[in-house]
């Protein structure tokens, strides 16, 4: 599946694609702070199941992986005390 991020303004307009891996790029969540998106993508390794998680800013810069587990994660997510 090829899956990509977009944001938009809470009403939907404004819609800006801010990944374009051709990849399955799913289950944003912004972090506590919202200065950045927390997403599982098979990116490094497309129509695989294997996933990790990538921090990037709304604006589609600043790509960060955070795990190489290669496994199969799916919703990445904060525990509700977690601090940026």
């Amino acid at each position: 599946m090829k899956m990509e991020l977009f944001v938009a303004n809470a009403d939907g307009s404004g819609a800006k694609q801010i990944t374009n891996f051709g990849c399955a790029s799913f289950a944003p969540t912004f972090t506590p702070d919202n200065r950045k998106i927390l997403f599982a993508s098979n990116k490094n390794k497309c129509d695989s199941s294997i996933f990790d998680c990538f921090l990037i800013n709304p604006d589609g810069s600043g790509l960060e992986q955070v795990t190489d587990w290669a496994s199969s994660l799916r919703s990445p997510s904060f525990h509700p005390t977690a601090r940026s």
